[in-house]
Protein backbone atom coordinates (compact mmCIF):
# COMPACT_ATOMS: atom_id res chain seq x y z
CA UNK A 1 0.00 0.00 0.00
CA UNK A 2 1.54 3.30 -1.08
CA UNK A 3 -0.68 5.57 0.98
CA UNK A 4 -1.49 3.76 4.26
CA UNK A 5 -3.74 5.11 7.02
CA UNK A 6 -2.34 6.12 10.40
CA UNK A 7 -4.26 6.52 13.64
CA UNK A 8 -3.00 9.48 15.67
CA UNK A 9 -2.02 9.29 19.35
CA UNK A 10 -0.53 11.63 21.93
CA UNK A 11 2.22 10.52 24.31
CA UNK A 12 1.94 12.61 27.46
CA UNK A 13 4.90 13.00 29.82
CA UNK A 14 3.64 13.27 33.39
CA UNK A 15 5.56 14.29 36.54
CA UNK A 16 6.24 11.87 39.38
CA UNK A 17 4.67 14.28 41.86
CA UNK A 18 1.10 15.29 41.04
CA UNK A 19 0.78 19.02 40.44
CA UNK A 20 4.47 19.57 39.66
CA UNK A 21 4.71 20.40 35.93
CA UNK A 22 7.33 18.76 33.74
CA UNK A 23 10.04 21.23 32.75
CA UNK A 24 10.78 21.79 29.08
CA UNK A 25 14.31 20.52 29.63
CA UNK A 26 13.15 17.18 31.07
CA UNK A 27 10.45 16.80 28.41
CA UNK A 28 13.01 17.36 25.66
CA UNK A 29 15.40 14.80 27.20
CA UNK A 30 12.61 12.23 27.39
CA UNK A 31 11.72 12.91 23.74
CA UNK A 32 15.37 12.58 22.68
CA UNK A 33 15.62 9.28 24.56
CA UNK A 34 12.49 7.86 22.91
CA UNK A 35 13.71 8.82 19.43
CA UNK A 36 17.21 7.45 20.08
CA UNK A 37 15.85 4.05 21.20
CA UNK A 38 13.23 3.37 18.53
CA UNK A 39 15.09 0.25 17.40
CA UNK A 40 14.95 -1.14 20.94
CA UNK A 41 11.18 -1.67 20.71
CA UNK A 42 10.39 -5.39 20.50
CA UNK A 43 7.34 -6.11 18.34
CA UNK A 44 5.49 -9.43 18.42
CA UNK A 45 2.68 -10.72 16.22
CA UNK A 46 -0.70 -12.09 17.30
CA UNK A 47 0.89 -15.44 18.15
CA UNK A 48 3.50 -13.83 20.37
CA UNK A 49 6.27 -14.43 17.84
CA UNK A 50 8.94 -11.71 17.56
CA UNK A 51 8.97 -9.61 14.40
CA UNK A 52 12.12 -8.02 13.06
CA UNK A 53 12.45 -4.25 13.32
CA UNK A 54 13.56 -3.32 9.82
CA UNK A 55 14.84 0.18 10.33
CA UNK A 56 14.41 3.58 11.91
CA UNK A 57 15.38 7.14 11.19
CA UNK A 58 15.50 10.28 13.31
CA UNK A 59 15.42 13.78 11.82
CA UNK A 60 16.31 15.87 14.86
CA UNK A 61 12.87 15.81 16.57
CA UNK A 62 10.96 13.69 14.02
CA UNK A 63 11.39 9.97 13.51
CA UNK A 64 9.97 6.65 12.40
CA UNK A 65 10.48 2.92 12.92
CA UNK A 66 9.33 0.13 10.58
CA UNK A 67 9.18 -3.64 10.76
CA UNK A 68 9.29 -6.31 8.10
CA UNK A 69 7.06 -9.33 7.81
CA UNK A 70 8.23 -12.62 6.32
CA UNK A 71 5.68 -14.51 4.26
CA UNK A 72 5.81 -17.60 2.08
CA UNK A 73 6.03 -16.89 -1.62
CA UNK A 74 6.05 -19.42 -4.45
CA UNK A 75 9.05 -19.25 -6.76
CA UNK A 76 8.63 -20.94 -10.14
CA UNK A 77 11.55 -23.13 -11.17
CA UNK A 78 12.03 -25.49 -14.13
CA UNK A 79 11.18 -28.76 -12.39
CA UNK A 80 9.47 -27.74 -9.15
CA UNK A 81 7.62 -25.03 -7.33
CA UNK A 82 9.66 -23.93 -4.34
CA UNK A 83 8.35 -21.95 -1.39
CA UNK A 84 10.61 -19.56 0.46
CA UNK A 85 10.09 -17.00 3.19
CA UNK A 86 10.94 -13.61 1.78
CA UNK A 87 10.84 -10.26 3.63
CA UNK A 88 8.30 -7.67 2.58
CA UNK A 89 8.59 -4.21 4.10
CA UNK A 90 7.43 -2.06 5.64
CA UNK A 91 4.57 -4.14 6.96
CA UNK A 92 4.03 -1.72 9.80
CA UNK A 93 5.31 1.75 10.65
CA UNK A 94 5.24 4.09 13.60
CA UNK A 95 6.06 7.80 13.14
CA UNK A 96 6.74 10.39 15.85
CA UNK A 97 6.72 14.18 16.17
CA UNK A 98 8.61 15.33 19.28
CA UNK A 99 9.16 18.96 18.28
CA UNK A 100 7.21 20.33 21.27
CA UNK A 101 6.94 17.48 23.80
CA UNK A 102 5.85 19.70 26.68
CA UNK A 103 4.26 22.86 25.26
CA UNK A 104 1.90 21.23 22.79
CA UNK A 105 0.66 18.61 25.21
CA UNK A 106 2.95 15.73 24.31
CA UNK A 107 4.59 13.78 21.51
CA UNK A 108 2.36 13.13 18.50
CA UNK A 109 2.53 9.55 17.25
CA UNK A 110 1.06 7.95 14.13
CA UNK A 111 0.49 4.17 14.25
CA UNK A 112 -0.18 2.52 10.92
CA UNK A 113 -3.57 0.85 10.50
CA UNK A 114 -2.94 -2.73 9.48
CA UNK A 115 -5.58 -5.32 8.69
CA UNK A 116 -3.33 -8.37 9.10
CA UNK A 117 -0.40 -7.38 11.26
CA UNK A 118 -1.34 -5.54 14.49
CA UNK A 119 -5.02 -5.45 13.55
CA UNK A 120 -5.98 -4.44 17.09
CA UNK A 121 -4.33 -1.04 17.48
CA UNK A 122 -5.55 -0.67 21.07
CA UNK A 123 -3.40 -3.69 21.98
CA UNK A 124 -0.46 -1.98 20.27
CA UNK A 125 -1.20 1.23 22.19
CA UNK A 126 -1.33 -0.54 25.56
CA UNK A 127 1.90 -2.44 24.96
CA UNK A 128 3.74 0.64 23.73
CA UNK A 129 2.47 2.60 26.74
CA UNK A 130 3.65 -0.17 29.07
CA UNK A 131 7.05 -0.31 27.37
CA UNK A 132 7.61 3.45 27.44
CA UNK A 133 6.23 3.75 30.96
CA UNK A 134 8.85 1.31 32.23
CA UNK A 135 11.82 2.65 30.26
CA UNK A 136 11.03 6.34 30.91
CA UNK A 137 10.45 5.69 34.59
CA UNK A 138 13.79 3.88 34.88
CA UNK A 139 15.65 6.73 33.16
CA UNK A 140 13.81 9.88 34.26
CA UNK A 141 11.35 8.99 37.05
CA UNK A 142 8.51 10.30 34.87
CA UNK A 143 5.20 8.72 33.99
CA UNK A 144 3.85 8.55 30.45
CA UNK A 145 0.39 8.04 28.97
CA UNK A 146 -0.33 7.11 25.36
CA UNK A 147 -3.83 8.27 24.40
CA UNK A 148 -5.68 8.07 21.11
CA UNK A 149 -6.71 11.43 19.64
CA UNK A 150 -10.22 11.31 18.26
CA UNK A 151 -12.37 13.47 16.00
CA UNK A 152 -15.14 15.32 17.81
CA UNK A 153 -16.72 16.13 14.42
CA UNK A 154 -16.93 12.44 13.54
CA UNK A 155 -18.21 11.60 17.03
CA UNK A 156 -21.11 14.07 16.68
CA UNK A 157 -21.92 12.78 13.19
CA UNK A 158 -22.13 9.24 14.59
CA UNK A 159 -24.51 10.42 17.30
CA UNK A 160 -26.60 12.44 14.83
CA UNK A 161 -27.04 9.37 12.59
CA UNK A 162 -28.28 7.32 15.53
CA UNK A 163 -30.76 10.04 16.52
CA UNK A 164 -32.01 10.37 12.91
CA UNK A 165 -32.72 6.62 13.00
CA UNK A 166 -35.01 7.10 15.99
CA UNK A 167 -32.59 6.26 18.82
CA UNK A 168 -32.59 8.31 22.03
CA UNK A 169 -29.44 9.62 23.72
CA UNK A 170 -29.74 8.41 27.32
CA UNK A 171 -26.21 8.62 28.69
CA UNK A 172 -23.02 10.64 28.27
CA UNK A 173 -19.67 10.11 29.95
CA UNK A 174 -16.61 12.35 29.49
CA UNK A 175 -13.19 11.42 30.83
CA UNK A 176 -11.25 14.63 31.42
CA UNK A 177 -7.99 15.41 33.18
CA UNK A 178 -6.95 18.17 35.51
CA UNK A 179 -4.18 19.19 33.13
CA UNK A 180 -6.87 20.56 30.79
CA UNK A 181 -8.20 22.93 33.41
CA UNK A 182 -6.81 26.12 31.91
CA UNK A 183 -7.86 25.18 28.38
CA UNK A 184 -11.39 24.45 29.51
CA UNK A 185 -11.73 27.70 31.41
CA UNK A 186 -10.19 29.87 28.70
CA UNK A 187 -12.38 28.39 25.95
CA UNK A 188 -15.70 28.57 27.80
CA UNK A 189 -18.04 31.52 27.75
CA UNK A 190 -18.68 33.00 31.19
CA UNK A 191 -21.85 31.09 32.01
CA UNK A 192 -20.15 27.72 31.42
CA UNK A 193 -16.74 28.67 32.80
CA UNK A 194 -18.21 28.82 36.31
CA UNK A 195 -19.36 25.20 36.06
CA UNK A 196 -15.98 23.97 34.87
CA UNK A 197 -14.08 26.13 37.37
CA UNK A 198 -16.16 24.72 40.23
CA UNK A 199 -15.61 21.18 39.00
CA UNK A 200 -11.84 21.46 38.81
CA UNK A 201 -11.68 23.32 42.12
CA UNK A 202 -13.37 20.29 43.61
CA UNK A 203 -10.80 17.98 41.98
CA UNK A 204 -7.97 20.06 43.42
CA UNK A 205 -9.58 20.07 46.86
CA UNK A 206 -9.62 16.27 47.00
CA UNK A 207 -6.20 15.96 45.31
CA UNK A 208 -7.61 14.15 42.27
CA UNK A 209 -5.50 13.80 39.14
CA UNK A 210 -8.29 12.72 36.82
CA UNK A 211 -12.02 13.18 36.77
CA UNK A 212 -15.05 12.93 34.58
CA UNK A 213 -18.54 14.16 33.81
CA UNK A 214 -21.34 11.58 33.79
CA UNK A 215 -24.92 12.26 32.74
CA UNK A 216 -27.74 9.73 32.69
CA UNK A 217 -31.28 10.38 31.46
CA UNK A 218 -34.21 9.66 33.78
CA UNK A 219 -36.16 6.44 33.08
CA UNK A 220 -38.31 6.94 30.00
CA UNK A 221 -36.55 10.20 29.15
CA UNK A 222 -33.70 11.23 26.85
CA UNK A 223 -30.94 13.80 26.98
CA UNK A 224 -31.54 16.98 25.00
CA UNK A 225 -28.87 16.79 22.30
CA UNK A 226 -29.15 20.48 21.44
CA UNK A 227 -28.44 21.43 25.05
CA UNK A 228 -25.61 18.89 25.25
CA UNK A 229 -23.94 20.42 22.21
CA UNK A 230 -24.43 23.93 23.52
CA UNK A 231 -23.16 23.36 27.05
CA UNK A 232 -20.63 20.56 26.57
CA UNK A 233 -19.54 20.95 22.95
CA UNK A 234 -16.21 22.54 23.78
CA UNK A 235 -15.53 20.08 26.61
CA UNK A 236 -16.08 17.19 24.20
CA UNK A 237 -13.89 18.84 21.55
CA UNK A 238 -11.01 19.32 23.97
CA UNK A 239 -11.41 15.82 25.41
CA UNK A 240 -11.11 14.35 21.92
CA UNK A 241 -8.19 16.61 21.00
CA UNK A 242 -6.17 15.64 24.07
CA UNK A 243 -6.99 11.96 23.90
CA UNK A 244 -9.61 11.53 26.62
CA UNK A 245 -12.47 9.15 25.96
CA UNK A 246 -16.01 10.33 25.29
CA UNK A 247 -18.85 7.79 25.54
CA UNK A 248 -22.52 7.95 24.53
CA UNK A 249 -25.35 5.58 25.40
CA UNK A 250 -28.56 5.15 23.42
CA UNK A 251 -31.89 3.76 24.65
CA UNK A 252 -30.27 2.70 27.94
CA UNK A 253 -28.53 -0.16 26.11
CA UNK A 254 -25.55 -1.87 27.71
CA UNK A 255 -23.14 -1.06 24.87
CA UNK A 256 -21.85 2.49 24.58
CA UNK A 257 -20.51 4.34 21.54
CA UNK A 258 -16.95 5.48 22.31
CA UNK A 259 -14.89 8.12 20.57
CA UNK A 260 -11.97 5.67 20.36
CA UNK A 261 -13.93 3.15 18.29
CA UNK A 262 -16.36 5.41 16.43
CA UNK A 263 -14.27 8.51 15.74
CA UNK A 264 -10.54 7.80 15.40
CA UNK A 265 -8.42 10.66 14.05
CA UNK A 266 -6.97 9.00 10.95
CA UNK A 267 -4.71 10.46 8.28
CA UNK A 268 -2.98 8.94 5.27
CA UNK A 269 0.76 9.24 4.73
CA UNK A 270 2.75 8.41 1.61
CA UNK A 271 4.87 5.34 2.39
CA UNK A 272 7.95 7.00 0.90
CA UNK A 273 8.11 9.06 4.12
CA UNK A 274 9.03 6.01 6.19
CA UNK A 275 10.57 3.47 3.80
CA UNK A 276 14.25 2.93 4.48
CA UNK A 277 16.12 4.69 1.63
CA UNK A 278 18.67 2.72 -0.38
CA UNK A 279 21.22 3.46 -3.09
CA UNK A 280 24.27 5.70 -3.26
CA UNK A 281 25.23 7.97 -0.37
CA UNK A 282 23.96 11.00 -2.29
CA UNK A 283 20.67 9.28 -3.15
CA UNK A 284 20.10 8.24 0.46
CA UNK A 285 20.85 11.76 1.70
CA UNK A 286 18.42 13.30 -0.80
CA UNK A 287 15.72 10.75 0.12
CA UNK A 288 16.13 11.51 3.83
CA UNK A 289 15.71 15.23 3.23
CA UNK A 290 12.48 14.52 1.34
CA UNK A 291 11.31 12.25 4.17
CA UNK A 292 11.93 14.93 6.77
CA UNK A 293 10.05 17.52 4.69
CA UNK A 294 7.11 15.14 4.17
CA UNK A 295 6.86 14.19 7.86
CA UNK A 296 7.07 17.86 8.89
CA UNK A 297 4.29 18.81 6.46
CA UNK A 298 2.16 15.84 7.57
CA UNK A 299 2.37 16.57 11.30
CA UNK A 300 1.86 20.30 10.68
CA UNK A 301 -1.40 19.49 8.90
CA UNK A 302 -2.53 17.39 11.88
CA UNK A 303 -1.87 20.25 14.32
CA UNK A 304 -3.70 22.73 12.06
CA UNK A 305 -6.68 20.39 11.72
CA UNK A 306 -6.96 19.89 15.48
CA UNK A 307 -6.87 23.64 16.03
CA UNK A 308 -9.46 24.21 13.31
CA UNK A 309 -11.92 21.83 14.94
CA UNK A 310 -11.48 23.54 18.29
CA UNK A 311 -11.90 27.05 16.85
CA UNK A 312 -14.96 26.02 14.82
CA UNK A 313 -16.58 24.65 17.97
CA UNK A 314 -15.68 27.80 19.91
CA UNK A 315 -17.19 30.03 17.21
CA UNK A 316 -20.27 27.82 17.02
CA UNK A 317 -20.86 28.04 20.76
CA UNK A 318 -20.33 31.82 20.74
CA UNK A 319 -23.00 32.17 18.02
CA UNK A 320 -25.41 30.01 20.02
CA UNK A 321 -24.83 32.11 23.13
CA UNK A 322 -25.43 35.38 21.24
CA UNK A 323 -28.66 33.99 19.77
CA UNK A 324 -29.91 33.21 23.25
Amino acid sequence: MNNPRFTIYRLKIEPFMSGAPISEDVAEKVAEYILAHLMDIKFVDGNGEPIITYGSEVFDTLGYVTIEKKKKMTIDMKECRKQEELPTYPDFALVLDARKPQKEGGILIGIQNQSKCFANLDTVRKRLEKYWSQTIWDEFNCNVELRQITSSDMFWKTLDRKIQNGCKLTGLHLDVAQILKNDFINEQVKEKASLVTSFFSFLEAIDAGDGGFFFNAKPGKELDVTEVKHNLGMVITLSCKYGFVVKAQFDHEKDWITSEAAAPFVKRLDSSAFVKPEGTKAAVKAAKLKQMAELTRWFDEIVVELERIKKDKQNEQTRHTVKR
